[in-house]
């Protein structure tokens, strides 16, 4: 997790001059950061279509539809 973000710093850094905040930007943020951390490979740099869940925790994130 701590490499995921050190090439997350290190893309916004290289590309500081031409990086914008768009869905480009965004999905490879994604895509950096949860480099082997989850169980779908496909979802890696993706939108999420499922809900999100936080193993062993009461926590329950927004559905992401309410804020459409």
């Amino acid at each position: 997790m701590i490499l995921n973000h050190k090439d997350a710093i290190e893309f916004l850094v290289g590309a500081a001059d031409e990086i914008d905040f768009n869905r480009y930007t965004l999905l490879n943020l994604h895509a950096l950061l949860a480099n082997n951390l989850l169980a779908d490979l496909a979802a890696v740099g993706r939108l999420r279509n499922i809900a999100v869940g936080i193993e062993r925790s009461v926590f329950h994130p927004l559905d992401g539809a309410a804020a459409h």
